[in-house]
């Protein structure tokens, strides 16, 4: 006991990592929290206690940790994390509804449970003494096999994503409020599992599991992730910004061959976030393989990179070990790197944008570039404005962007264009094609008019300025790559050679070009605040296609359109259905898609989110008129509030509020953080009373929760040519309304015409 009493004080007076003055030992750190030893004499024997941290409990009933020896942070020596080996019962609840919505899906419950024999711990040292004073400490080597376990352990825990020892190795170097806990091991099922609550994480806990994620491999899957200050009613459901860095510019110079190879030397410059930041992690793609990396004066500086070729996430993931950073203090990091950035295709090459071959330390980060770029003569450049070029010799030339307004991401292009250009409202809309780029395929099912996608690109410019308000541009460049999807970027359209064919099936091409001008709006000057939030750019995008749908060809389109869109939803519900309701959140954006939900990103961030902004246009229209002038009203000044800014859906919420005059609370928690979408069973009835015509509607709410509301309006069409509308409140799952009586029989009675809800209507 005097020995576990000893052990106690020391490990207590240890406490928190403190600053390292050699950088070079967190990236040892890094590296040995991947494969780390276990202690031969640290043995802690453990029975009948409870591990519980946030929404994650362990029943320890009798077994043993087998520590992991100690790491070296400074002059401290830490116990990183340990083996467990016994009988033990782990539970994971999760806080919000629709992270348990998400977990039904994978485990057929909302509560994950299952007994363990095996767990492999990481944490920090206040879990550590936590533990030590549950148990009995004793000085005891571990059994041969716990070390080969402990190997298989670890080896699947990095399979495929080089992250979570990372992580871990932060949370030992950056003291935090909370404490740092990573727990991974097999339920008896088989199934494999991560908990992880990293507390310099914007979303602290997190919970993954190994299924199949992509062409039939398997991985860790992200299965809940959520913050721990998020409140039921999804307040800071974001979580908090716990960015140890702002980057505030940008310099390449980079040089790129005939075919495609880069060789870049980048400098990112930044304010520090973070008081005593150390390991600061950034990303690039894989293709390319880092030299060096060190400060503008030169001074190397120390790096460890955690790629591997089978990551899954498709981006390398490399950690920056520095001396502790001072709060509000600017520093700056070059880069030295090289790759291929050149994609060839059905003959053709052309240059991806340099959000794939920059260093990234944010998403959305608004950062100003200066860009300068050495490369054959032969290629034209393009980007948003035309570039500077400041030198030519017989066989190179050198240019230059300077993007001097804040933006998240930026581009260029590079290949054999052809230009074709228009004005718009004193802005010049310039598109580049490559007929060389097209299959000849594609040319025998479709008909090039390219005449007409220069006419859609301008007229949904036109259409989107006059609805949305105006953009700071001078120009729209629009540049064609061989692919079949789109990227917007400030003033960059990145789009796939099918677009330039004809409209297509029911104006399908029209609505994605239209699509890609709409992000300029939303999604380039207006950011969505977090991935939960993308439905406010993608969703927001799609159906401000659709509006130009309707301008350019009417009204049936438009709503065939939005029938599609319902029906692929409820669709995606009866093929994947083991419940009534297995249509993920719109607020779980890219996390939608997963091996449980395939097509489901597509499907509600794009697709439902356009209905649902469909939805609240319907509830701020006037039937009696059709006058929805509210709507735009309140789209445009959302825009110019929230102009080269991010906006949540809160945020959002809150503009429709204001607009609405009601408490939309109800509304959003439905439809956007909310999975349900009722059936409507409807039905009408006239009869005489008193020489006047009675009518009577039901509604029957089927397939969602007691408290599931909805306004439904009703059509009363006249054989005169009128149209009385009636805006019935459906809060339960029967019910009976009386309209007021009519002189005249009415010819017809329209239950939720025009898509106000969406709902599965009953025949």
């Amino acid at each position: 006991m005097i020995w576990r009493w000893l052990v106690l004080v020391w490990l207590l007076s240890v406490g928190s990592a403190v600053a390292d003055d050699s950088p070079h030992h967190l990236a040892d750190l890094v590296r040995t929290l991947e494969q780390p030893n276990l202690d031969q004499w640290q043995q802690l024997t453990v029975s009948r206690e409870r591990l519980t941290h946030q929404d994650f409990s362990i029943v320890l009933d009798s077994g043993a940790f087998h520590a992991f020896s100690t790491v070296s942070v400074g002059e401290q020596a830490l116990v990183p994390g340990a083996i467990w080996r016994g009988s033990a019962r782990v539970r994971f609840t999760p806080v919000l509804s629709v992270e348990r919505d998400q977990l039904r899906r994978f485990v057929d419950s909302s509560v994950f449970v299952g007994d363990v024999t095996e767990l492999v711990f990481y944490f920090d040292a206040r879990i550590w003494s936590q533990l030590v004073t549950m148990g009995s400490l004793r000085r005891t080597p571990p059994p041969a096999t716990l070390t080969r376990r402990l190997g298989d352990h670890l080896r699947h825990l990095s399979a495929a994503s080089p992250y979570f020892a990372g992580e871990a190795a932060q949370a030992l170097v950056q003291p935090t409020a909370e404490r740092f806990l990573l727990v991974t091991g097999r339920i008896e099922s088989g199934q494999r599992f991560v908990y992880l609550f990293d507390p310099s994480a914007n979303e602290e806990v997190q919970f993954y599991l190994w299924s199949s994620v992509r062409d039939g491999r398997a991985g860790w899957e992200i299965v809940c992730r959520y913050s721990m200050f998020a409140a039921p009613n999804y307040f800071l459901i974001n979580g908090v910004d716990r960015r140890q860095l702002r980057p505030l510019h940008v310099d390449l110079d980079a040089r790129i061959d005939g075919s495609g190879r880069l060789v870049a030397e980048t400098t990112i410059r930044a304010v520090v976030a973070l008081e005593g930041a150390r390991l600061l992690p950034f990303r690039l793609d894989p293709r390319f393989r880092i030299e060096t990396i060190s400060r503008p004066d030169a001074t190397p500086v120390t790096w460890v990179d955690r790629t591997r070729d089978d990551n899954i996430d498709g981006l390398r993931q490399f950690y920056i070990a520095t001396e502790p950073l001072t709060y509000g203090d600017t520093v700056a990091f070059t880069v030295v790197y090289r790759g291929d950035i050149g994609q060839r295709r059905f003959g053709a090459l052309r240059g991806t944008t340099p959000s794939e071959w920059l260093p990234r330390y944010g998403y959305n980060d608004p950062i100003t570039y200066d860009l300068t770029l050495t490369l054959p003569i032969n290629q034209a450049v393009v980007g948003p404005n035309q570039p500077e070029v400041e030198s030519v010799s017989n066989s190179r030339k050198r240019v230059r962007w300077a993007v001097d307004r804040p933006t998240s991401l930026v581009a260029l292009m590079f290949g054999n264009y052809d230009l074709d250009q228009t004005q718009v409202k004193g802005s010049s809309i310039e598109m580049y094609t490559q007929p060389a780029l097209r299959p000849d395929e594609l040319e025998s099912a479709w008909r090039v008019d390219e005449k007409l996608a220069l006419a859609d690109f301008s007229g949904a410019y036109e259409f989107f300025s006059a609805t949305f308000g105006s953009l700071p541009l001078p120009s729209l460049t629009i540049a064609e790559f061989p692919g079949w999807h789109g990227v917007s970027l400030p003033g960059l359209l990145q789009i796939g050679s099918h677009s330039f064919y004809e409209v297509g099936p029911r104006g399908y091409a029209r609505i994605f070009r239209a699509h890609e001008v709409a992000h300029q709006w939303w999604g380039t000057t207006v950011r969505p605040a977090g991935y939960r939030d993308e439905w406010l750019s993608e969703g927001m995008a799609e159906y401000a296609a659709l509006l130009y749908l309707q301008a350019k060809e009417g009204d049936q389109i438009y709503y065939d359109w939005l029938t599609t869109y319902s029906r692929e939803l409820l669709s995606m519900r009866a093929r994947y259905s083991r419940d009534e309701n297995p249509i993920p959140s719109v607020s779980l954006g890219y996390r939608a898609e997963s091996s449980r939900s395939v097509g489901a990103y597509d499907l509600v961030v794009y697709r439902k989110g356009a209905l649902i902004l469909h939805m609240i246009r319907m509830l701020m229209t006037d039937y009696a008129t059709g006058d929805d002038r509210l709507f735009f009203a309140m789209l445009r000044e959302c825009f110019e509030r929230y102009r080269d800014r991010e906006i949540s859906t809160r945020d959002f919420k809150w503009m429709v509020e204001k607009y609405i005059g009601l408490d939309m609370t109800w509304f959003f928690s439905q439809w956007v953080y909310g999975t349900e979408i009722p059936r409507l069973d409807t039905s009408s009835r006239t009869f005489p009373v008193d020489g006047r015509w009675g009518i009577t509607i039901r509604i029957r709410q089927e397939n969602v929760s007691a408290s599931f509301r909805s306004w439904v309006p009703v059509a009363v069409d006249m054989h005169d040519g009128t149209t009385r509308w009636h805006l019935l409140h459906v809060d339960g799952d029967d019910v009976y309304y009386s309209l007021p009586t009519t002189a005249e029989r009415p010819l017809r009675i329209t239950i939720n015409p025009n898509l106000a809800v969406l709902a599965q209507m009953a025949d």
